[in-house]
């Protein structure tokens, strides 16, 4: 089934989820573990949750709580994620919601519906594992490209997956590791 351009959708395969999840996993160390404070997780385009579930895979073993939360525009596959991670990892908490993650960091509408995802702020997150929507300027709409170029200090052609990357360095904690798949 072909993907539409103006989503941006693209499902990891789970050997490149497996294989980002075991990098991240290995850059953050060993301190994951040393501290009472859950360790909160985001998967700003969670899609079907293959990146989280690979990830929660590597954090197996942990004594630390877990928190995992997770974004994505399609609400069939976000509950999917929801259903596959609650089955596989039951222990921890989730926040998997329908909406837009930029959206939830800066209010930027970046589709053709308004579906705010969370209001407030969101939490520091000390692992952020992504594969952030490719949308071009041409698909995302002027006013939202313009919007997403002037609240992230962006130039040129204008990708959504730029302005995803400048949001996730504004949640990503200050001792926080991330890793993205990017183009």
């Amino acid at each position: 089934m072909p993907v539409p351009k103006a989503t941006g959708a693209t499902y990891t395969p789970p050997r490149l989820a497996a294989f980002v999840a075991t990098q991240l996993r290995h850059a953050a160390g060993q301190g994951l573990g040393s501290s009472s404070q859950p360790l909160r997780v985001l998967d700003p385009a969670v899609g079907h949750g293959e990146l989280l579930h690979q990830l929660l895979t590597q954090l197996e073993g942990l004594a630390r709580p877990i928190e995992v939360w997770g974004f994505d525009t399609d609400a069939d596959a976000c509950d999917e994620a929801l259903r596959r991670l609650q089955t596989a990892f039951p222990q921890h908490v989730y926040h998997l919601r329908d909406g837009d993650f930029l959206e939830a960091v800066v209010g930027v509408r970046t589709g053709n519906e308004t579906r705010l995802a969370g209001a407030g702020e969101l939490p520091a997150f000390n692992l952020i594992i992504a594969n952030p929507p490719y949308v071009r300027t041409q698909v995302l709409g002027a006013d939202a490209a313009r919007t997403l170029a002037t609240h992230f200090g962006l130039t040129g052609r204008v990708d959504l997956s730029h302005a995803s990357l400048r949001a996730l360095s504004t949640v990503l904690s200050a001792d926080g590791h991330a890793a993205v798949i990017v183009s």
